[in-house]
């Protein structure tokens, strides 16, 4: 078979393949382990745990599965309510997993869960402190072609769920940088609401969107970055100052933003809006807040991040378009002469935001 082929080409100690719907009960893979049964994987002398949860196991009680939290769940359906949306907005997750995951202590401490079967739905998202990857590379609906990279990650492998280290795990793509620590000079936009919270994060140097998330605290918001403290830059969206205050020295605490970030620049909404958005576009918080989810779309297809990331949340569509005005600015005002740029945002000639043709739904 040629997939077990690359299997053999693939350089790693140890390969699992975790049985899907269409695959049958047994496959013959010289090159990696054919799992079809829950089975528990201790791998790297016992320091590292990966359970393996394939199709066909989920009638099983699984609510007292597993004692202590593997570091990473590996399972074929994702469960109900993450990552699961079809091409026709339906819920389409297993309904005893999701059970199992609000129920079992151990699967709900896992670092990483690993997951596929809505190919729709590919991405990643954070649900508390686990990271949910759906990373089917099919086409939507029925699998029919490729139309995605495999996804890769960045594993310390030294580090176990035990020691409830928040950075055992680095997602990446081939569109999307392993570790955005590593890139210099990082500007954190964050849109500030009373009840959610909306970060984006961009390269200074190339003007790059590079991540971009949503939390109901700013703290998970800006810790699902993958940021490091060193060289950021923020600035933050809002009119309210105690509020702005509150949030930097939350993040300043928590140890993901260092101290001189205190002096955080805050905008108006109505600031930005009015250099991004036309003016029929701004009539109200409801049309403002539609064209930012469109200008958000566009400029994740731009930046290689549609297979990367979920859908983002009005919040997070808004902190990517406060962050790409933000870092124009900078840009701008940096400069001894006058720069000519091309416009944030891409428009047909009646004014429509123009959007990309496969990207993401709104």
């Amino acid at each position: 078979l040629a997939f077990d082929a690359w299997l053999g080409s693939q350089d790693f100690a140890c390969k699992l393949v975790c049985r899907g719907n269409h695959d049958p009960f047994r496959a013959n893979l010289r090159n990696a382990e054919y799992v079809t049964r829950i089975t528990l994987f201790d791998i790297n002398n016992s320091t590292f745990r990966v359970l393996v949860l394939p199709h066909g196991t989920y009638s099983t009680d699984l609510s007292t599965l597993v004692a202590s939290p593997p570091d990473i769940v590996i399972s074929h359906h994702p469960p109900r309510g993450i990552l699961d949306t079809t091409y026709q907005n339906k819920r389409a997750g297993s309904i005893p997993l999701r059970i199992a995951l609000e129920t079992n202590r151990a699967l709900n401490s896992s670092r990483l869960w690993l997951l596929g079967h809505i190919h729709e739905a590919a991405g990643a998202t954070f649900v508390e402190d686990t990271l949910f990857i759906n990373a089917a590379n099919a086409n939507p609906g029925r699998a029919t072609r490729i139309v995605r990279s495999h996804v890769s990650l960045d594993i310390d492998t030294t580090i176990s769920s035990v020691n409830n280290d928040n950075k055992l795990i680095h997602p990446s793509t081939s569109n999307h940088p392993s570790k955005i620590s590593s890139i210099p000079g990082i500007l954190l936009a964050l849109d500030l609401g009373l009840n959610n919270i909306g970060a984006a994060a961009f390269c200074l140097d190339t003007d790059q969107l590079l991540a971009y998330a949503a939390g109901n605290d700013v703290v998970h918001a800006v810790r699902s970055l993958g940021l490091e403290k060193t060289n950021i830059t923020l600035v933050t969206e809002g009119c309210d100052r105690a509020l702005r205050d509150d949030a930097v020295n939350q993040l300043i605490e928590s140890g993901l933003l260092p101290r001189q970030s205190s002096d955080a620049q805050l905008v108006a909404a109505n600031h930005w809006r009015k250099h991004l958005l036309l003016p029929r576009e701004r009539t109200n918080k409801q049309q403002a807040k539609h064209a930012a989810r469109l200008i958000a779309r566009q400029l994740i297809h731009n930046n290689n991040l549609n297979h990367s990331f979920s859908k983002p949340t009005t919040d997070a569509a808004e902190a990517i378009c406060f962050g790409a005005w933000a870092i124009r600015e900078l840009r701008l005002s940096s400069s001894s002469t006058r720069l000519k740029l091309p416009p944030i945002v891409s428009r047909y000639t009646n004014g429509n935001i123009a959007l990309p043709p496969h990207s993401i739904s709104s």
